[in-house]
């Protein structure tokens, strides 16, 4: 397929999907995202090998059904895959350092602020990233509306059931986007503390594991040295 077709695809310019198309997005409509929404990252593939890798295994499995949705949405992971890392990045790291913290005694009282903040800086370029590609859509929905206007090969019963569709898709399009606005740095804040409380409970829940294997290991131990009793 060509790249100018595929790309009207992924934006789903078009409601009628051409026989000859894939049912799916795969790796290599990612790639071609990627060329036009955010092509550092294959620059950055090509000059690090480990980034490499984690790109490639992404290309590899990347499988969803072609949706008008899943379209927006692959742009969007094009868009925030340096944020995804960030996060994977920062995870290690603070859970990481909770583990030496709890293993010494010894408390890091800004780790978890630091944490706090660090998140809430990534997440306010996902968001940022998020409401550029509603944007897109919008644009796109309303381009696709214009066309329909002059779209002469449809009855006016055919003319009128899409354009509805299409006006409640915009409406609501629309209201995402007036959502995504609004208290947009206590919703960053919230989703920072909410990815901090799961970091937690991961790390208390690892803890709860070793601490009952460890039991369970020293159990074995006292058994086995049980002197035998006499019959």
């Amino acid at each position: 397929m060509k790249k100018s077709l595929l790309i009207l695809a992924v934006l789903a310019f078009c409601g009628v999907v051409r026989a000859q198309e894939k049912t799916v997005f795969d790796g290599e409509d990612l790639l071609l995202v990627f060329r036009e929404y955010n092509p550092a990252v294959l620059q950055n593939a090509a000059n690090d090998s480990t980034y490499g890798r984690v790109l490639q295994d992404l290309v590899q499995h990347y499988s969803v059904p072609r949706t008008e949705q899943n379209g927006y949405e692959l742009i969007a992971l094009a868009k925030n895959f340096d944020n995804s890392l960030m996060l994977q990045l920062l995870r290690k790291q603070y859970l990481h350092r909770r583990t030496l913290e709890n293993a010494s005694g010894l408390a890091a009282p800004m780790l978890k602020e630091d944490m706090m903040h660090d998140v809430q800086v990534v997440l306010q370029d996902v968001f940022k990233n998020t409401l550029a590609v509603k944007n897109l859509q919008l644009k796109n929905e309303k381009k696709k509306l214009k066309e329909l206007r002059k779209n002469k090969n449809l009855s006016a019963q055919e003319k009128q059931n899409q354009t509805e569709q299409l006006r409640a898709q915009i409406n609501q399009t629309k209201q995402d986007i007036r959502l995504l606005k609004q208290d947009t740095k206590q919703k960053i804040k919230a989703t920072a503390q909410a990815y901090l409380d799961k970091l937690e409970a991961q790390l208390s829940a690892a803890q709860q594991g070793q601490s009952l294997a460890q039991e369970s290991s020293s159990y074995d131990v006292k058994a086995n040295h049980k002197k035998p009793v006499a019959e």
